[in-house]
């Protein structure tokens, strides 16, 4: 793989890591007012552990495939 191919990778798997694991739950923390702060709390850390395994085996996968290296 060349290197500007890899430095897009690596530039691409941090964004979408980013907006996983932090943006997506800040905004279950930020934006449902409806409902209790406890629930709010188990929404957010329910999708960040989802999401961390989601992101964990799409880049064993993606290392397995050779796209990685």
């Amino acid at each position: 793989m060349s290197w500007p191919r890899a430095a897009l990778f690596g530039v691409a798997i941090v964004a979408v890591a980013f907006v996983l694991l932090v943006y997506v739950p800040d905004l279950f923390l930020s934006s449902l007012s409806g409902v209790g702060r406890s629930t709010r709390v188990a929404l957010a850390t329910g999708w960040f552990t989802v999401a961390s395994a989601a992101l964990l085996w799409t880049l064993r996968r993606l290392q397995a495939r050779g796209l990685t290296r």
